[in-house]
């Protein structure tokens, strides 16, 4: 159930999301590949989320591919809301930020130093293809709550072969931000039984990232 809440938001977003795209393309500042893109993407999740909530054709294949589009589409999407929220050219109302999912910054209070904690990753549970995850502080490993003045949890993952070394620092891919200490992720089934390293950093209100902590693995069931 929590797999299909967070599919079926992402895909009232998605759709929001790229029909404003398109709509304001110039206003956004975003070229035509991108918003070709974009398109292209939404056409594809309409037909794998089409399959999957079909009694007829659900089943193991139908998750898989939607859990293969959630991961890569919400990439991009983050990738292109960075690039709005960074861009001092472009001006969003409230009607932007609501479609864009972008909200507006709160006040700063001058320059937050960065968390110098490094996290830990703990695996809370494994279902099918899905792995709960909990970053935590060594300081309070009980604590649920992020550490004071950290605004989000940025996390970096591989996924090798089961009997695989460890993998170098460079073969690590930095996924989108967290906001809450727990978390799941999901996976297609051509990735189950493969193991999956990840670690965890902090991020301050500035966006400043602390240094990440060690490397767990688990093999994806």
């Amino acid at each position: 159930m929590k797999f299909l809440i967070a599919i079926l938001q992402f895909h009232f977003f998605l759709k929001e999301f790229v029909a404003y795209a398109v709509a304001n393309q110039a206003d956004l500042n975003l070229s035509d590949e991108q918003i070709t893109n974009l398109e292209f993407r939404w056409t594809g999740w309409l037909t794998k989320i089409n399959a999957y909530t079909n009694p007829i054709t659900f089943g193991p294949g139908t998750k898989s591919d939607i859990v293969g589009a959630y991961n890569d589409d919400s990439l991009y999407v983050g990738g292109i809301q960075g690039q709005i929220k960074s861009n001092p050219s472009v001006t969003l109302n409230g009607t932007a930020r609501l479609a864009l999912n972008i909200p507006a910054d709160k006040p700063r209070r001058g320059h937050v130093p960065v968390s110098i904690i490094r996290p830990l990753v703990t695996f809370l549970k494994k279902l099918s293809m899905e792995i709960e995850i909990f970053v935590v502080d060594p300081g309070a490993p009980t604590r649920k709550a992020k550490p004071k003045d950290v605004y989000s949890i940025g996390t970096k993952q591989v996924i090798t072969a089961p009997d695989a070394a460890e993998p170098k620092p460079e073969a690590y891919i930095m996924q989108l931000p967290e906001k809450k200490t727990i978390f799941t992720k999901y996976f297609t089934s051509d990735q189950v039984g493969q193991k999956l390293w990840m670690k965890a950093f902090y991020i301050s209100p500035t966006g400043e990232a602390g240094p990440d902590g060690d490397v767990f693995s688990t093999i994806i069931m």
